[in-house]
């Protein structure tokens, strides 16, 4: 019983690790692609 329960913990440790990778990745991009959609404004404007 606590086997399965162990597992299971390191499994929700897992997932949430991957969605805050995502999570992280993803503000990421979204703040390089505002610098460069920003930059490019002000260079051609």
């Amino acid at each position: 019983m606590e086997l399965i329960y162990e597992y299971q913990n390191r499994k929700i440790a897992v997932v949430f690790s991957v969605n805050l990778c995502f999570l992280m990745l993803s503000f990421c991009g979204f703040s390089i692609m505002l610098f460069l959609i920003c930059f490019f404004y002000l260079h051609y404007v």
